[in-house]
């Protein structure tokens, strides 16, 4: 009965972290259930995860018990038997009543610890199905690893190759793909056969871009094209699965990935703050950072007057992903968290597309400073935000499609000029498309 019991107890914990993760998930959400109205939907997904659970719970116990009364049963028969046959030995002669009174005594000592270990066998049970699902874990291999001679030295000078670059997310790694256990029964959570993965189209084909040092190219095109997943192939968020990628003329596979990242900066659209103090989130990038370092960071990115206005200033604590500040807000300390790390390589993944016209205007004049020197990867919806690009990079299903100045590809009357037109019409000439 062990292996039930282990998948029993496995099914409650499963459902257990599912619950757990859907409550967090509403509570995060709280104001858009509100909004929507969806507080009884919401709660009713609950109340029918919980009756799923009292579900795994129940069989669980039911097994717990059915093994315990099986071990009694077993003890109780074993008595029986023992004054049984013993009343009939004793009977015919063989030995005393004495004698088997001993016996039974001595057979009940025994039980005693067998029922313990009965006892004890269950709650191991239980508790090893906890501790397979975190061992689970502790045997993931993560497939990006360093080379035994990888070169630990951070890169320079800034120059990105990619040279015929292809990638799909075939994910094949031991977080997808379960062994068979084949030591479990046949109902168990445990047992999962291997059937492999279908086979993912490519995101990316044949890729060729040279991003010189210092330069700021733009990445333009159609959802769903490719941009951020080429800004994701840099600092080897997944790894190309032809071709390949250099940065100062060597292939980023053959840096550790300390030196790789530690030239990187990434400003993202949703900037992640952690729950702390404002000082805390700034000195992320670069811990050991003097007070003046940091604070000329700060003020490089539009940060420091709001920073000063808060009570408590630079120590004043966020909450969880820095809710009681704004979108602007939180923007700029994601940018001065940039600064302060002074990355050679910097991504912008869409930094100013959730903002304002005010905010994207700070905003923009702080990512303006960080890329001075640096060489960027920009990635942008709002084609307003690239118009200082040195050179801007179309891309359509996973393809560079044209590359060049703003002036050259809207007389191209391509990808670039079609994007143009839907953002901001018809241009009667180039300078008003970049207004």
């Amino acid at each position: 009965m062990n292996p039930k019991v282990r998948a029993a107890s496995d099914a409650v914990n499963r459902h257990l972290g599912q619950i757990s993760g859907n409550v967090q998930e509403q509570f995060s959400a709280i104001a858009l259930v509100k909004t929507y109205a969806a507080e009884e939907r919401e709660l009713a997904r609950f109340m029918a995860d919980n009756e799923k659970q009292l579900g795994f719970v129940l069989r669980q116990s039911h097994l717990g018990h059915a093994m315990g009364a099986a071990s009694e049963g077993v003890i109780h028969l074993g008595t029986t038997v023992i004054i049984g046959y013993g009343g009939y030995l004793a009977y015919r002669g063989a030995f005393t009543v004495g004698d088997l009174t001993k016996f039974i005594g001595w057979v009940g000592i025994m039980y005693g610890p067998v029922r313990r270990f009965a006892d004890l066998n269950l709650v191991y049970q239980n508790s090893w199905a906890s501790v397979r699902r975190v061992f689970r874990v502790f045997e993931i291999k993560p497939k990006i690893v360093d080379k035994p001679d990888a070169i630990n030295r951070i890169p320079l000078l800034g120059e990105v190759i990619y040279d015929n670059v292809s990638f799909r997310y075939a994910d094949d790694s031991d977080e997808s793909r379960i062994r068979l256990d084949a030591d479990e029964p046949a109902d168990s959570p445990f047992k999962v056969v291997d059937k492999g993965l279908p086979v993912a189209p490519y995101i990316l084909t044949g890729v060729n871009l040279r991003i010189r040092a210092g330069e700021r190219v733009a990445l333009v095109g159609p959802s769903g094209s490719g941009k951020t997943t080429l800004a994701s192939l840099l600092p080897r968020l997944y790894d190309v699965q032809e071709g390949k990628i250099c940065v100062d003329g060597i292939d980023i596979r053959d840096y550790t990935l300390k030196a790789l990242r530690g030239a990187i900066g990434v400003v993202q659209q949703d900037s992640f703050l952690f729950s702390g103090s404002i000082r805390d989130n700034i000195l992320y990038g670069k811990p050991d950072a003097p007070e003046s370092e940091l604070i000329a960071a700060a003020k490089a990115a539009n940060a420091h007057s709001f920073i000063t206005a808060l009570p408590k200033g630079y120590d004043t604590e966020l909450g969880e992903r820095g809710v009681n500040l704004s979108g602007g807000q939180r923007q700029r300390l994601s940018i001065a968290r940039a600064i302060l790390k002074n990355p050679r390589i910097l991504i912008l993944d869409e930094a100013t597309s959730a903002l304002d016209s005010e905010s994207e205007s700070l905003v923009q004049q702080a990512l303006d400073r960080l890329m001075q020197g640096r060489t960027s990867l920009i990635i942008a919806h709002r084609l307003s935000t690239v118009r200082n690009a040195d050179r801007i990079v179309a891309i359509e299903d996973g393809r560079i499609v044209e590359a060049g100045a703003h002036d050259e590809l809207l007389a191209r009357n391509g990808l670039y000029a079609r994007l143009v037109r839907q953002q901001f019409g018809q241009p009667r000439e180039p300078a008003l498309a970049a207004s």
